[in-house]
């Protein structure tokens, strides 16, 4: 069974242990929700693995995609984040904490004084949980959209130094070309300017400091895979703590 399925099961089940209404509340309108549309952008992001080496992608499914990958990764520290306020909620983790006051700052999965005393409920699986801090970190500073003020992008399609010599040659023709007298000839070369290239499954995420690029499947999937590690160690965590409450 794949581990997204399994986050989906255990927490269909933990919606009828759990006590305290709004930490049902985050469970299902906030982490399942974002679960199932994490589900979808993978799926769809996956599929342009076998686009690789093909011709431009059009403005559309540029737009698509990107949509797609912003989400992804939205949903991802987003559900990291329902799950913390989850386990607050049900176990009051930072006491007095709500969504109204400067403690709601405290509600973070990582946050040290919030990992502490969780540590005190459950030493084992906090250890766990806390493996993922460098990976959540590494997320946080160069892969979450929101912190930028620039999306993270999938171009349609990027230039090969072969391509250097031939989108010249069609520059210069475009620039001879006068639209007034011949529309049709300017907009021909102005296309075949566009779809100079090939696409290549990759993602930029652009800062004030420099642009890094990724592979978008291994990057995707790697992240893909490291979300539903540490989810699923959340919610065994709140699975285990609500046997024993």
């Amino acid at each position: 069974m794949k581990p997204e399925y399994d986050l989906l099961s255990i927490s269909f089940q933990l919606l009828g242990d759990l006590t305290n209404d709004l930490a049902i509340k985050y469970l299902r309108f906030g982490f399942i929700i974002r679960t199932l549309q994490i589900k979808e952008s993978i799926f769809l992001l996956n599929q342009l693995h076998e686009k690789s080496g093909s011709k431009n992608r059009e403005p559309y499914e540029t737009v698509h995609t990107n949509i797609y990958l912003n989400s992804f990764y939205i949903n991802i520290l987003g559900a990291i984040d329902n799950l913390s306020w989850v386990l607050h909620y049900e176990f009051e983790i930072i006491p007095g904490a709500n969504e109204d006051n400067n403690k709601r700052n405290k509600i973070s999965i990582f946050h040290p004084e919030f990992s502490k005393r969780l540590s005190s409920m459950d030493r084992k699986r906090t250890e766990l949980i806390l493996e993922y801090q460098p990976w959540y970190k590494e997320i946080k500073l160069l892969r979450d959209p929101a912190a930028h003020r620039i999306p993270l992008y999938c171009p349609p399609g990027i230039l090969r130094p072969e391509d250097k010599e031939i989108i010249q040659a069609k520059k210069t023709n475009l620039e001879q070309t006068d639209y007034s007298k011949n529309p049709d000839a300017y907009m021909d070369n102005f296309r075949e300017m566009s779809q100079i290239g090939r696409f290549e499954p990759i993602f930029i995420s652009n800062t004030e400091k420099e642009d890094t690029i990724f592979s978008l499947k291994r990057t995707t999937d790697h992240d893909f895979n490291n979300f539903c590690k540490l989810s699923d160690s959340i919610l065994t965590m709140l699975k285990i703590n609500l046997t024993n409450a």
